[in-house]
């Protein structure tokens, strides 16, 4: 890429744009609106094609897309994996994190616990038992 392309058009320009997607997508998604979210996508890709219709030589219009893919698999590995997936949203300025990454809370109790409160009761009533045979 020639050197004028290079810093207009260069990595920092292919990060922004597709953490904008990210930006404008994440939000979408996460109100189950699986549509638009795809539009966004769709359009994204539209946006690319566009900046990269504008880069003379042809050249570096080729070049700008090989960066954009590439950059664009870099985001999307770390969007897999749950640490880095979480540290990226945040970068990102959204507040509302993945519901993938929440933990969900039930009411069940887990067996240990369980076990344990059972094990207290069972406890407590021999010791109330006791009490009341003592003074009979």
């Amino acid at each position: 890429m020639s050197p004028e392309n290079e810093d207009q058009y260069g990595d920092a320009f292919c990060r922004t744009m597709i953490e904008g997607m990210y930006r404008e997508m994440l939000p979408l998604a996460w109100s189950n609106q699986k549509m638009r979210a795809e539009r966004c996508i769709h359009e994204f890709k539209h946006r690319a094609d566009l900046v990269a219709g504008k880069i003379r030589p042809a050249a570096d219009a080729l070049e700008f897309i090989a960066r954009f893919d590439r950059m664009r698999d870099v985001i999307a590995d770390v969007m897999e994996t749950t640490k880095d997936r979480a540290e990226f949203i945040e970068s990102l300025g959204l507040t509302r994190l993945d519901p993938v990454l929440q933990q969900r809370r039930s009411n069940r109790m887990p067996l240990g616990e369980l076990a344990v409160r059972t094990a207290v009761r069972a406890t407590v009533w021999e010791m109330v038992r006791g009490i009341f045979r003592m003074f009979r």
